[in-house]
């Protein structure tokens, strides 16, 4: 996994931690040193910016828009963050707005 420093002209490799998937593990995901992908991308977004990288938003594909850790943690570590949902997964919005992707209309589109 990495993270990447990027503006309209350079990406620029940050940091990297290789991923070990939990069969590798003597207790699997319950061992005490294992750890997800979700964590270890919120870790690295952490890292970037205790060094110092500015960074308007952390984003992600939708497969960490299932893990309620992974939002949690870039939340303590004060960055902000753009994902993809699954039409399936909902979230936190006011009553009159659409709490899924799936529940958004567009109007102009006959939606």
């Amino acid at each position: 996994m990495t993270t990447v420093w990027t503006d309209s002209r350079v990406n620029y490799p940050l940091h990297a931690q290789p991923y070990t998937p939990a069969h590798h593990f003597a207790r699997s995901r319950s061992d005490p040193v294992f750890r997800a992908k979700p964590q270890l991308s919120a870790a690295l977004a952490a890292r970037g910016k205790e060094a110092g990288f500015g960074c308007r938003a952390v984003v992600a594909d939708c497969a960490y828009s299932v893990s309620d850790d992974w939002y949690l943690a870039l939340r303590e570590a004060g960055l902000a963050y753009v994902v993809a949902l699954r039409p399936h997964r909902g979230t936190w919005a006011r009553a009159d707005q659409p709490h899924t992707p799936g529940g958004v209309r567009y109007p102009e589109w006959g939606g």
